[in-house]
């Protein structure tokens, strides 16, 4: 008689046999799946920090989620090993990445998909961070190193001199102020072109959006924002880049000025109002801004040589410290209507007109339209008696 155990032996044994091929096989196709990129599984980028000498405290990982707003998302706590490594693979959006090193240091990253990124970091040393493995990041660093070069050789030299005279807020300087303020305007001419020459479809493009601006450039950031977005489609980065486009066109010579609500040196509520003269000067400023203090005195001439009904000025003060605020706003003449939240460059209004810089002047007419942007000196002075004598 049969052994009932013998006949369902070599049953057991080849089911067994089967389930151990039908493993190993669809291991080794994982296996032969990850090895084909060097990304975790189902991310969009991967992130290696290796540190020397490390020791106890925070690493945060943001997202700048509207550079503009100056707004950003916290990611991760970065919590290296014991020996200071840390690996992990990340599914988000292309984009531009902050890591705050103990809230002493922090390194930007234009990250793209695919790209695995290597963080380099002696706590030693933390002025020579070294980033590898994202060309966005590199093309990020270069940008930044060309643009504080571009801004010492045509900017800060000026000032630097001014400075020197011990004429930094001498109203009487016009001369060298209109010199710092026209050599500005080279700054962000090299920009662009540095932008244009090796940016163009980069993730780092985002960032360089911080400081677009003039009606002159449109051209130039449509062009830019629409082969970005045949390279990346609809990601976060590239709806934003649309917006500042829009924001541009909306403040451009031509448009309708944003309507503007802040508290005067009093705290009072105070709006723009065109309807109030002919044509009304919203002026970008603070204590802080040399250029922006030897312009006052034109200002203040302009002010008094015409009739209220004719011309009138808004200033809105960039400031953060009321004291100071009010204390060059006396000190420079400054008799007219101005209002300022104390938030600095984070105020409200100054993103709603575009300003990346001051002095920043919008001339509106009674229906708020701006009929002329960022005219100096004697510029505006005849701007004005032109649109005055029609």
């Amino acid at each position: 008689m049969l052994n009932e155990r013998n006949i369902l032996a070599p049953k057991i044994i080849n089911k067994y046999i089967m389930r151990r091929i039908i493993f190993l096989t669809l291991g080794f196709f994982l296996l032969l799946a990850s090895g084909c990129t060097s990304t975790k599984p189902d991310s969009v980028f991967s992130l290696q920090i290796k540190i020397q000498n490390p020791r106890v405290g925070k690493i945060i990982l943001t997202q700048e989620e509207d550079i503009s707003l100056k707004k950003s998302k916290f990611i991760d706590e970065i919590k290296p090993d014991s020996e200071g490594y840390f690996e992990q693979g990340f599914d988000l959006e292309p984009h531009i990445y902050t890591l705050d090193f103990y809230g002493e240091k922090k390194v930007s990253l234009a990250i793209d998909r695919g790209q695995n990124v290597l963080v380099e970091v002696d706590e030693e040393d933390l002025d020579n961070i070294k980033v590898s493995g994202s060309e966005d990041t590199v093309k990020l660093r270069s940008y930044e190193k060309f643009r504080k070069e571009s801004l010492d050789r045509l900017v800060i030299s000026v000032r630097e001199k001014l400075k020197a005279s011990g004429d930094t807020n001498n109203t009487d300087a016009e001369a060298d102020g209109l010199a710092e303020i026209v050599n500005y305007e080279k700054h962000k001419t090299e920009l662009n072109a540095f932008v244009k020459e090796n940016l163009a479809d980069s993730i780092a493009l985002y960032a360089t959006s911080l400081r677009w601006e003039g009606d002159d450039n449109l051209p130039l950031f449509e062009n830019l924002v629409s082969s970005f977005k045949k390279k990346h489609g609809d990601l976060q980065i590239t709806k934003r880049l649309k917006e500042k486009i829009e924001l541009l066109k909306a403040t451009s010579v031509g448009g309708k000025a944003p309507p503007i609500e802040m508290p005067d040196k009093d705290g009072n509520p105070t709006k723009l109002e065109p309807s109030k003269a002919k044509y009304t000067l919203i002026d970008f400023w603070a204590s802080w801004c040399g250029p922006c203090r030897r312009e006052s005195k034109k200002i203040a001439n302009l002010f008094k040589k015409y009739d209220a009904s004719d011309f009138s000025i808004y200033s809105v003060s960039l400031d953060d410290d009321r004291e100071k605020w009010l204390e060059a706003t006396e000190k420079d003449g400054r008799t007219w209507e101005s209002v300022s939240s104390l938030k600095g460059m984070e105020t409200a209004a100054a993103f709603d007109y575009a300003v990346t810089a001051i002095p920043a002047k919008f001339l509106i007419d009674t229906e708020g339209k701006i009929v002329a942007k960022n005219l100096h000196g004697t510029e505006l002075e005849e701007k004005l008696k032109e649109l005055l004598s029609r």
